[in-house]
């Protein structure tokens, strides 16, 4: 929720100024500030005034939190984005926390259907093979026909996929993880995440709320 105490806060903090500086530079005692800032003293309209005047920020934007706080936009927008960025953090924070246990879930899935060829061409990748032949005979050692094989009944042996996370030290997990699907799932938690920001704007934030929305979100029970 905006208020006049925040918002000198945030424009102390905006110009990098303690509040001994910033007291100074409106002639009042540093402890008059502290109390604004915590809360236990309202700001009169006089002081107000020579915020207003010797930071260059609008009036009105202090008394009410309507409008631009400077009249130059570029300068608003800086603002802005300075004052949201705690809050931003706090989403990310716990997008990361609340997300991270639910990702091995998410994922297991992501194996299923990819073809064999593109497992091959990721196998090929891994060894820094030149081509499918090359992969067979050199790396693998089994027929160039085999994978051939492999890609017809659109199945590679777990031995090979294996044999290739060992030699070349890439995560089996990977050989066989579908990108267009991990690609999809990054993609979802990026909008949820930011759907979040927005959600939470001008409110203050909430993590179990934030915890009940990603499990309405995504259809998913405790876990």
């Amino acid at each position: 929720m905006w208020s006049t105490e925040d918002a000198i806060k945030n424009l102390r903090e905006f110009y990098d100024l303690t509040q001994q500086e910033m007291a100074e530079r409106l002639g009042i005692s540093k402890s008059y500030i502290s109390l604004i800032e915590s809360k236990k003293k309202k700001p009169s309209s006089n002081i107000l005034r020579q915020i207003s005047d010797e930071f260059s920020v609008n009036f009105s934007y202090l008394q009410t939190g309507k409008g631009k706080p400077f009249e130059d936009p570029k300068k608003s927008r800086e603002f802005i984005v300075q004052v949201r960025r705690p809050k931003q953090q706090k989403v990310l924070l716990a997008a990361s926390a609340i997300t991270a246990p639910i990702i091995p879930i998410l994922s297991a899935g992501l194996a299923l259907g990819v073809a064999a060829d593109a497992i091959i061409w990721k196998m090929q990748k891994a060894y820094g093979a030149k081509d499918a032949t090359d992969l067979a005979k050199n790396k693998l050692g089994v027929d160039r026909s085999t994978i051939t094989r492999w890609i017809n009944k659109n199945h590679v042996p777990e031995k090979y996929i294996k044999q290739t996370a060992d030699d070349t030290g890439q995560p089996e997990g990977y050989l066989k993880l579908n990108d267009a699907l991990v690609d999809d799932l990054i993609e979802s938690l990026a909008t949820f995440t930011e759907e979040q920001m927005h959600f939470f704007e001008g409110k203050k934030f909430d993590r179990n709320v934030f915890r009940e929305n990603f499990l309405k979100k995504y259809g998913l029970t405790e876990w």
